[in-house]
C-alpha cells in the first residue's frame, strides 16, 4: 500500500540485477533448446523434404520434434512458475542472490510439499484463465480503452496486487522467517513495518500508537 519507487529500486538493485542477469540466461538458454529441437527435426525430415513426399522421416520428425518442443515447453512453465512463486520472494525476504534462493526455496518450500505447490500451480492456472476472461471482457467493454499503455496498468493494478501477494500469503505458511506482512493496521490492513509511534497510517487515518 505503498508508491515508493526510487527507494525500493536503489535498496533492492543487486538483487534485482542479479535476477536480471539469471533471466536472461533462463531465456537464452530457452531460445537455444527451442532453436536446436526445430533444427533436429528439419534434419531427420529432410529426406522427405528433399523427395517432396510425406513419409517416415516426416512422420519421426514430428513425433521427435513435437515432444521436444512439449517437453521443453512444459519445463520452462515449471521453472518459470518456481521462480516468480519461490525464487524472487525468498531474494527479497533473504536479500541473497538467486542460486542462493533457489536452493533455499526448493529446500524449505518445495522438496517436502511438493503436492501443496502443485496445488499452487493449479490454482493459479485456474484463476488465471477466470482473470484473463475478466480483462478481456473490461477491454472489449471500454472499447479497448482499458488496454492502451499505462491505463491498462492502472486499471488492471488489483489483478497484479493480487497474484503477487497470493504467492507472499502462501509462503507465509512456513514459519515466521516467511512473513512478509508482519504487522499491519487491524483496522485497514496497512503494513506498518519501519513507522515510528508518531505515524499515521495512510489507509484509516489513525496514530500507530
Amino acid at each position: 500500500n505503498r508508491g515508493a519507487v526510487k527507494e525500493p529500486w536503489a535498496e533492492y538493485k543487486k538483487e534485482g540485477n542479479n535476477l536480471c542477469i539469471w533471466s536472461l540466461l533462463i531465456r537464452f538458454s530457452a531460445f537455444i533448446l527451442f532453436v536446436g529441437a526445430i533444427v533436429i527435426a528439419f534434419m531427420i525430415a529432410w529426406p522427405d523434404i528433399d523427395a517432396e513426399k510425406f513419409g517416415s522421416s516426416a512422420v519421426n520428425a514430428l513425433i521427435v520434434g513435437g515432444g521436444s518442443l512439449l517437453i521443453l515447453i512444459v519445463a520452462f512453465v515449471l521453472l518459470d512458475f518456481f521462480i516468480r512463486m519461490f525464487v524472487i520472494p525468498t531474494m527479497y525476504i533473504r536479500r541473497i542472490s538467486f542460486t542462493q534462493a533457489a536452493s533455499i526455496a526448493y529446500s524449505d518450500c518445495v522438496s517436502s510439499n511438493k503436492l501443496p505447490a502443485f496445488c499452487l500451480l493449479c490454482m493459479l492456472f485456474v484463476l488465471g484463465i477466470a482473470t484473463a476472461a475478466i480483462v478481456l471482457a473490461v477491454t472489449c467493454m471500454t472499447c479497448c480503452l482499458a488496454g492502451l499503455p499505462y491505463v491498462s496498468s492502472v486499471v488492471f493494478l488489483p489483478v497484479s496486487v493480487f497474484f503477487t501477494c497470493y504467492a507472499l500469503f502462501y509462503l507465509q505458511q512456513f514459519g515466521d522467517e516467511w512473513k512478509f506482512f508482519p504487522r499491519a493496521c487491524s483496522s485497514c490492513g496497512y503494513s506498518l513495518e519501519g513507522l515510528n509511534e508518531a505515524s499515521v497510517c495512510p489507509e484509516c487515518g489513525k496514530n500507530e500508537g
